[in-house]
Formats: C-alpha cells, structure tokens, sequence
C-alpha cells in the first residue's frame, strides 16, 4: 500500500513539473501575450500595419500601433539622385527607410527611433540620396514594433548638387 503512495505521488509530482507546459503566446510583441505561457502555440496575433504608397508621385504614409512589417514599392527617378521629405512621429520602435536605385544600389538608407527626434516631437528629414543610376528605383519601409505615423515624399533629385 505505502509503495503504491509513493508511486502515485511520484508519478504527480513529475507530471506537474515536466507535463503541464501552458501554451499560448509567448511573443511579449504580440497583442494576445500571454505571461504564463511556456510553450508557443503559433497563435501570437500581432498590430497591422498600414502602408500606402503612391508611385505616380512619390508620397506615402505609415500607420501602425505596435505592428512590425514591411512594404517594398518601385517609384521611377528619371535622375541620378532623389530629393526626399520625411516626417515620423514615433512613441515607440522603429521606422527605417531605404531607398535603391535602378541597379540595386543602396542610395539612402536611415532609421528613425525616439531617441532620434530626442523626444522633441515629430522628426522632420529633408535632404537628397547619393548618386545612383537613373530609372526604376525601389522604396523600402521596414516597421519594428512601431508606434506612430510617418509620411514621406519623393522627387527627383533636380535641385540636388
């Protein structure tokens, strides 16, 4: 009787500690996290992301509340360079953008935080890219964990030494 005790105390004592892993989320990213969760189920449900963009002339916006992603749009630059305008209101993550000329080039390529704006506020970013070939250029958008709006513009580099 006293072995069979042991053996069924034995048996629940292991069980509670190796056999009952919660699972659910365990992406603290994730809107659904679940603290107590030791095993990650694959059902993380994470904050969408709004991009927009329009090629025809060169504007585009970024929506999102804590949603990481990223959107990839061709934009065609008749020059070798491209003037850009940048605003990014950010509480939280980050927003890079980077900019490619017609043969792949890197031509711009920055990341927006916080500590970027230094908590002033809205980021305001002007300027021109290096010097890239002329033709089909690609805009890349990279959210992590971003909270906030940015809008952006481009234009072809003319005014640009």
């Amino acid at each position: 009787m006293m072995r069979t005790f042991l053996i069924v105390l034995i048996s629940a004592a292991l069980v509670g500690m190796f056999g009952c892993k919660r699972k659910g989320c365990t992406d603290p990213a994730a809107e659904n996290y679940d603290p107590k969760a030791k095993v990650d189920d694959g059902s993380c449900v994470y904050p969408p992301v709004t991009f927009d963009f329009n090629a025809s002339t060169g504007d585009g916006n970024v929506t999102s509340n804590g949603g990481s992603g990223s959107r990839t749009s061709s934009w065609n630059n008749t020059a070798a360079k491209a003037e850009y305008d940048i605003t990014v209101n950010i509480s939280e993550g980050s927003f890079r953008f980077i900019i490619k000329d017609a043969v792949g080039k890197v031509v711009f390529d920055k990341t927006y935080t916080p500590s970027f704006g230094a908590g002033l506020g809205a980021i305001y970013d002007t300027g021109c890219t290096q010097q890239g070939t002329p033709g089909e250029w690609s805009i890349t958008v990279e959210v992590n964990n971003f909270t906030g709006t940015a809008t952006y513009s481009l234009f072809e580099g003319t005014n640009c030494q």
